[in-house]
């Protein structure tokens, strides 16, 4: 019976703390990108205008960067998030951003 209580105690210490690093990592965001960009960020969310630096802060590094295409004065890339394996076996991805200029221009959930 006392190990019930080791685990439930375990448990809420766990979540102590990670809810107070969650508090930190947001205090830290919105002290560099303001309140609206920090809070998403640390929400593990995108919004429209967020920079690369940004994005990669939220969801972290992409799992493929592909269709870099040069125009008089912009350069696109697309971001792919949540690699996995269609019916064929292909990869493919839950999410592609579209970066224009390193600035998020698109976000398509497949």
């Amino acid at each position: 019976m006392k190990y019930i209580y080791y685990l439930i105690g375990f448990i809420i210490i766990y979540n102590i703390i990670k809810y107070l690093l969650f508090k930190e990592k947001k205090k830290k965001m919105i002290g560099l990108y303001g309140e609206n960009i920090g809070t998403a960020i640390a929400n593990k969310k995108v919004l429209f205008g967020m920079t690369t630096e940004m994005l990669k802060k939220s969801w972290g590094k992409p799992d493929n960067i592909d269709g870099k295409v040069i125009r008089k004065d912009s350069v696109k890339y697309y971001y792919h998030y949540g690699a996995y394996k269609n019916k064929r076996g292909n990869t493919a991805y839950k999410y592609r951003i579209t970066m224009i200029n390193n600035v998020i221009d698109e976000i398509k959930e497949n």
